[in-house]
């Protein structure tokens, strides 16, 4: 179904990525402007052809949009499975918020343990993944192009250390490696350290935790962000680095 607010292609046959490069659209239906390639920012709103008076091929454009922002073009998923993908992979961060305002809330200094260790943990992930950028095995390169999520603001991501540290390397480079998976880390750790800190939730937990982790990893698989390797990887690395931490805090 085409979403298109100019429905006649044959008037205006070119569209315009983010970075100002004109796609030649020959009215291919996976091309047309859905909803979800908004959502995304793949397109400007403008869409007055050719800065610069040059057009592009589509694979031309794809790949210089997807080098640093992390889009598609073309979508080839369902677009209502894509977006509901988006929502939970984002849901990590609203977990990161919950954990805040129970501390606020309760005043439990566990909630604090729980911040300061996710947050460190997701640290020592992103300089792993810098690391891994000097090894070319497949294993590690993410499976596909990686939809970026902005619908909401990662400040686990950005922040001052994490942003200085990631300066100093090629974006590029850093935005193919999809091994470990951070989202897995991130979710695994803090459900992870609210079993081990909170026993009287440990039920709710034990039955919350592996059905959100199943969703959570096929939202990061059906983005084309990691493989089933790296998610259970994430897994792994965020049970550890919960373990090791909750002992250090005894």
């Amino acid at each position: 179904m085409n979403m298109s607010p100019n429905p006649d292609p044959n008037k205006n046959p070119n569209i315009i990525s983010k970075n100002g490069l004109s796609v030649l659209n020959n009215g291919a239906p996976n091309l047309s402007y859905s909803p979800a390639q908004y959502k995304q920012g793949i397109f400007k709103d403008s869409r007055i052809p050719g800065r610069g008076g040059g057009e592009a091929s589509l694979v031309g454009s794809k790949n210089a949009m997807n080098a640093n922002d992390g889009r598609n073009t073309v979508i080839h998923k369902n677009e209502t499975l894509y977006i509901v993908a988006q929502y939970i992979s984002n849901s990590v961060n609203i977990m990161y918020i919950s954990i805040f305002i129970s501390l606020i809330v309760l005043r439990d200094k566990k909630w604090f343990y729980i911040l300061l260790i996710v947050f460190v943990v997701n640290m020592l992930g992103t300089l792993l993944k810098v690391f891994m950028i000097r090894f070319d095995y497949g294993f590690l390169h993410r499976p596909g192009t990686c939809i970026d999520e902005d619908m909401t603001y990662d400040f686990l991501e950005s922040n001052f250390i994490l942003d200085e540290i990631k300066k100093k390397v090629n974006r590029s480079e850093y935005n193919v490696m999809g091994f470990p998976s951070m989202h897995m880390i991130r979710a695994t750790t803090i459900l992870a350290l609210t079993y081990l800190f909170f026993p009287k939730y440990k039920k709710i937990t034990g039955i919350f935790a592996p059905i959100y982790l199943v969703f959570l990893a096929w939202s990061r698989i059906y983005l084309n962000c990691h493989t089933i390797l790296q998610v259970i990887g994430g897994i792994i690395l965020g049970v550890v680095a919960s373990k090791i931490s909750f002992n250090i805090c005894k």
